[in-house]
């Protein structure tokens, strides 16, 4: 499914269909009809704009797999794939700023992960913005050059999963994305008979949902479209036999 296609079924673009529906029955002889459309739209918001919701629903993505306390439990392993987030390289930033949140817990994580495992390689995979950004940055935390490889034409992860067998060697490798994204990488990996060890990172809620504020908030409408986000592409790929 197109990015194009999955903005649609966001709640927050359902709810500006609805609103926009609403507003033009108005001028109609249907305009009796806009007063429930402008509660549907407000109530959709407002379900998907709590914690408790937001919680519910990235909660058993998040958590699902177990951290990573030890890369020394896995003594077998030598390769750290990180899988990037969004990144823009804007030179009126500097270098740390470059990266979204998600991108930076990633590439922090990998990199906590390379200080318990110097043998390892570091494999940076995504578009060639991000992949960039990433190596420039662990440049400057000290990792040496040889030890970074960047796979800089996956532009989604389907097709990091299809480049990263061959850059891994079929070996066992830690894998370090976003908590949430977890079972939708490892599943496309695990399609292509990769056996990846799942290093979870960037956490948005406890894992006990109703911990979150009933209080709507635009971060946990956001929350809620990560995870439905995330479920549609699970349930896309699924269907297309790549999980």
């Amino acid at each position: 499914m197109t990015d194009f296609l999955m903005s649609f079924i966001m709640p927050s673009s359902l709810a500006l269909i609805l609103i926009l529906l609403a507003s033009i029955l108005l001028l109609t002889q249907w305009r009796r009809f806009s007063t429930p459309l402008f509660i549907a739209a407000g109530l959709l918001l407002l379900v998907f704009s709590t914690g408790p919701v937001a919680g519910l629903l990235l909660s058993p993505l998040e958590y699902e797999y177990p951290l990573l306390n030890d890369p020394a439990d896995y003594p077998e392993i030598k390769k750290i794939v990180v899988l990037t987030g969004y990144g823009a390289n804007d030179r009126l930033m500097p270098l740390s700023s470059r990266l979204n949140s998600a991108s930076n817990y990633r590439l922090l994580e990998a990199y906590n992960i390379y200080r318990r495992c110097s043998e390892c390689e570091i494999i940076i995979s995504g578009s060639e913005t991000v992949t960039l950004i990433m190596k420039q940055q662990l440049l400057v935390m000290n990792v040496p050059k040889e030890h970074i490889i960047t796979d800089k034409d996956a532009m989604h992860t389907y097709i990091s999963a299809e480049h990263l067998g061959e850059l891994t060697n079929n070996e066992r490798f830690f894998l370090v994305t976003s908590a949430g994204h977890m079972r939708r990488a490892l599943g496309l990996l695990k399609k292509q008979g990769m056996q990846p060890v799942p290093a979870p990172t960037d956490y948005q809620l406890p894992k006990d949902f109703m911990q979150t504020s009933w209080r709507p908030t635009s971060m946990h409408l956001h929350m809620s479209e990560l995870a439905i986000h995330e479920y549609v592409g699970i349930l896309w790929y699924r269907l297309r036999g790549k999980i």
